[in-house]
């Protein structure tokens, strides 16, 4: 999931010259967060923090896969 984040911080509307790497930062340790108050508090069961975001990333992996080889900018 890690390194989805830059790319979702300039989405937002980051400009990649001057605010990418505070903004990556502060995207990335949110979604940490997210998902570390997710696997301890709303899950039945206490699962690693891993394992929440790793849910949360492969889909999207896989999303962004199919849409880069749609527009034909994958490889």
């Amino acid at each position: 999931m890690t390194p989805c984040v830059p790319d979702k911080s300039t989405r937002v509307g980051v400009n990649p010259a001057t605010g990418s790497v505070p903004a990556a930062g502060f995207t990335g340790a949110s979604l940490l967060l997210v998902a570390d108050l997710v696997a301890r508090h709303v899950l039945p069961t206490e699962l690693p923090t891993g394992v929440v975001t790793g849910a949360v990333g492969a889909p999207y992996l896989l999303w962004l896969l199919a849409t880069a080889n749609r527009a034909g900018s994958g490889g």
